[in-house]
């Protein structure tokens, strides 16, 4: 049994209790009037309707890679992320009870395993056609 040998909970006690928890993504709408903020790693793992539905009435960071090796976040970055825009920027109601969406986008342009222009992490990204310039180049069918 691996769930005995992880972490699961950190307790942490400064002015009043509080603690870190890992939740599976199945437990997060039972949760939902325990969260204070809900942070989602690897968000472009998870399809477009389930990210949706992890927002809720507390502060949700969506974390992802886009590019490189680990990069999945393609999807993440078109239909997720233009959808949470869109809903940002729209006005909403509290009193009838529809979510109010603030959105913020912090890249990181500066690798923090590699140096910068690392000579190894670009032959990657161009052996495996990873960069977005590539995709420029190739002619797709509609």
């Amino acid at each position: 049994n691996n769930k005995k040998k992880t972490i699961q909970k950190i307790n942490i006690f400064s002015t009043h209790r509080q603690f870190i928890k890992y939740i599976s993504p199945e437990e997060i709408d039972d949760k939902k009037d325990f969260i204070e903020i809900l942070i989602i790693e690897e968000a472009a793992t998870f399809q477009y309707e389930i990210l949706k539905r992890f927002i809720g009435p507390y502060i949700t960071i969506f974390s992802t890679t886009s590019g490189g090796y680990e990069g999945s976040g393609r999807s993440f970055n078109l239909k997720f992320v233009d959808w949470i825009k869109k809903e940002s920027n729209q006005e909403k109601n509290i009193k009838n009870g529809e979510k109010i969406i603030y959105y913020k986008e912090i890249i990181l342009t500066e690798p923090i395993r590699y140096s910068c222009d690392d000579y190894l992490e670009k032959w990657v990204n161009e052996y495996f056609f990873f960069s977005d310039s590539y995709l420029k180049t190739f002619n797709f069918c509609p």
